[in-house]
């Protein structure tokens, strides 16, 4: 009390309340819940174009940004993707991508933000079978695409929720024959945060920390994410190697493997491998792949050479290595 004796009454109660205000902000830690952000093509990609959609080898999405927003007039929003990633809709059919988790502050927000900033489309070319596709021309508005979802979201901080988006109302439309240059609009939609598990879920991305006793290892995510994953096998999951030939857990040791895993997702992110795919990220020559589109028969497939990256994609989703067979 010595050294409050000689000050103005103010500044003693003011000193006072603000030592208050620290204590009471001290105690009143910001309550957060861990949001993954996945997302799909649907059934697949609709088009309105001159190309059939059996012919799309690749559309590849670079989604920029996912945000919650508290209201439609929402300027800012809370990120709930931490850095740009590609998506291929076409390996998406059916099929749920995860791309990050984040831990967001609980609230109840109304709407969910997709920002799309690239596309690329390839098209395969039925008068050179098995030969390289061709590359289409895809605009989207200048500083982006955005897909609003009207959809409430609750954060809360009891636990942890997968936060699905549904990017199948894709629509690419061709002013001009023949179909070389497509103009892009999206409609998406959500469920909003759910706490149950999620069935074929796709993660890609980098393998390390492999340990076989425990049947674990470690896939980083692609994208300025990098956000690392553990993912969980066991006797039953299959793995593929780079050529398309069946594998075994004992293939994960290389260093430079990339996966694709196929698998289950629970609330908490973690993962349960059905099908792991392996891409050797040092080999560039090209795979002779089968390519269909969601549940039409193989004998219905187009003939492709992929890059072992995207071939390794396709089989993960249930194309076939090799030529097509017509019986």
């Amino acid at each position: 009390m010595k050294v409050l004796k000689n000050l103005p009454i103010q500044r003693v109660l003011f000193t006072a309340g603000l030592g208050m205000m620290i204590v009471l902000m001290a105690g009143c830690p910001q309550k957060s819940g861990n949001v993954t952000v996945l997302v799909t093509a649907g059934n697949g990609v609709p088009a309105v174009t001159e190309v059939s959609i059996a012919d799309f080898v690749s559309l590849v999405l670079s989604v920029d940004s996912v945000k919650l927003l508290k209201s439609a007039t929402d300027a800012k929003g809370v990120e709930v993707l931490n850095g740009p990633t590609d998506i291929d809709m076409v390996d998406l059919a059916g099929v749920w991508q995860v791309l990050d988790t984040s831990e967001v502050k609980v609230n109840t927000y109304t709407h969910i933000s997709v920002n799309i900033s690239a596309a690329a489309l390839l098209v395969a070319d039925g008068a050179d079978e098995g030969g390289d596709p061709d590359t289409a021309t895809v605009t989207i508005p200048e500083g982006g695409l955005v897909a609003t979802i009207v959809q409430e979201v609750v954060v809360a901080s009891e636990g942890s929720g997968l936060l699905s988006i549904n990017l199948g109302g894709i629509h690419l439309t061709a002013p001009v024959a023949p179909a070389t240059e497509f103009t892009l609009a999206v409609q998406a939609t959500s469920a909003g945060l759910s706490t149950e598990a999620k069935t074929d879920v796709l993660a890609i991305g980098a393998v390390s920390a492999v340990d076989a006793t425990a049947k674990t290892f470690t896939v980083t995510l692609g994208g300025a994410a990098a956000t690392a994953r553990g993912v969980t096998f066991d006797d039953t999951t299959v793995f593929i190697k780079e050529d398309g030939t069946a594998g075994t857990a004992a293939d994960l040791t290389a260093a430079t493997l990339n996966a694709y895993v196929l698998g289950s997702l629970a609330a908490t992110g973690a993962l349960t491998a059905t099908d792991v795919a392996l891409d050797d990220a040092t080999e560039d020559a090209g795979v002779a792949v089968c390519h269909v589109f969601g549940d039409v028969p193989t004998a219905a497939g187009t003939a492709i050479t992929a890059s072992r990256s995207t071939a390794a994609a396709h089989l993960a989703h249930g194309d076939a290595a090799g030529d097509c067979i017509v019986e």
